[in-house]
Order: C-alpha cells, then sequence, then structure tokens
C-alpha cells in the first residue's frame, strides 16, 4: 500500500480503528505492563524479571495484530467492515497464534542463547504468523 492509501484507510476507519483499540489492544497493554512492573517490583532488576518481561511482550505484540490484520485484509478485499466480525476472527485466531507465539519465543529464545544472529533470525522468520491468516 501507498502512504496516501493508508493514511485514507486511517482517516475512513478511524472509529474502528478507535474501538479495538479501546477494548482490545488497551487491556492487553494495561495487563502486560501491570505483569512486567509487579515481576520487576517483587524481583528486582534481575535477569528473570527482564526475560519475563520480555517475554511477555511479545507474545502480547502478536495477539494486539489479529484485529487490526483482519481489519486491512477486509478492507483490501473490499468487504464490509463490521466489528462484530472482527472481534469473532479474534477469538478465532486466538489460539492459533497463541500456540505459534509459544513456539516462536522458545525457538527466538533458544536461538539468542546460542548464537544472537540465530535469535534474530527466527524472530524475523516468525513474526509474520499472524498475517498468514
Amino acid at each position: 500500500m501507498h502512504i496516501k492509501e493508508a493514511w485514507s484507510l486511517y482517516l475512513d476507519h478511524f472509529l474502528s480503528i478507535l474501538l479495538i483499540c479501546c477494548t482490545i489492544v488497551f487491556p492487553l497493554q494495561v495487563v502486560s505492563f501491570t505483569f512486567s512492573s509487579s515481576n520487576f517490583i517483587l524481583f528486582g532488576p534481575s535477569w528473570g524479571s527482564v526475560v519475563s518481561g520480555t517475554i511477555l511482550q511479545m507474545f502480547i505484540l502478536n495477539i494486539m495484530q489479529i484485529p487490526f490484520i483482519c481489519l486491512a485484509s477486509r478492507v483490501c478485499l473490499n468487504e464490509e467492515i463490521k466489528i462484530k466480525r472482527i472481534y469473532y476472527r479474534f477469538i478465532m485466531m486466538l489460539v492459533p497464534v497463541c500456540i505459534m507465539n509459544v513456539y516462536y519465543i522458545f525457538c527466538i529464545l533458544i536461538g539468542t542463547v546460542f548464537l544472537i544472529i540465530t535469535g534474530i533470525f527466527m524472530s524475523v522468520l516468525a513474526f509474520l504468523f499472524p498475517y498468514n491468516y
């Protein structure tokens, strides 16, 4: 998509995007930041708290992309945008994306432990999984 088309997409569907942000993205971010902050407060600035916070952020980032991917695919296919359908698709895709997230995070952590380049390579390869649906 060109920048002008992307900008018109945002402007045309601003209320839908705002509703998705307020009902899905914001609550997930609040939970994520609360868990990361409480983990950091309880265990201090240790490797365990930093790694668990990073893992949670990677996990939540892939989950938050699902409704926006659905919205963009509906626009590209010239289908009618229905928020109810986007929420339904989000719930239906939650389990496969969560399962793939576990594999994604495991591969990144193992790759990072053995060699940093391997972890970066696995991160780039597996990051696009939510876009397959």
